[in-house]
């Protein structure tokens, strides 16, 4: 199969862009997700459970997260990458599934030990 030299640009082209516009979805995400967040509902195989009740994820600047997911006040790092969370650097590291973020409410979904969650939360009120 021939390549003709301007279908390689375009093609360079399409996928320079592609790459871009996710890399400033992830930035915008990020900038999004700054500030504190608490639990308002969680589901634990499609059941709903209360033993997450209290949890909340406080994202700051520089990829900081403080989160009581593990019971106690824990200080992690996270990355904003395609869709997802990688929380990493503390007593439990998860990739959360981005399902829903507005200004107000961000729904997770991810699996923990081999369960897997869906978690609602809503923005702390002097956040907005």
């Amino acid at each position: 199969m021939r390549m003709y030299p301007n279908t390689l640009f375009f093609s360079a082209l399409l996928l320079f862009t592609l790459v871009s516009w996710s890399c400033n979805d992830d930035a915008a995400t990020a900038d999004q997700l700054l500030g504190k967040w608490s639990i308002t509902a969680a589901e634990r195989d499609k059941k709903p459970t209360e033993t997450l009740n209290g949890m909340y994820f406080d994202f700051a600047s520089g990829e900081q997260l403080l989160s009581n997911i593990s019971g106690e006040d824990a200080q992690y790092t996270y990355e904003v990458a395609a869709g997802e969370i990688l929380q990493r650097g503390g007593v439990i590291e998860a990739d959360y599934n981005i399902e829903e973020l507005t200004d107000t409410q961000l729904i997770l979904t991810t699996v923990i030990r081999g369960k897997p969650f869906r978690l609602v939360f809503a923005r702390d009120a002097a956040q907005k």
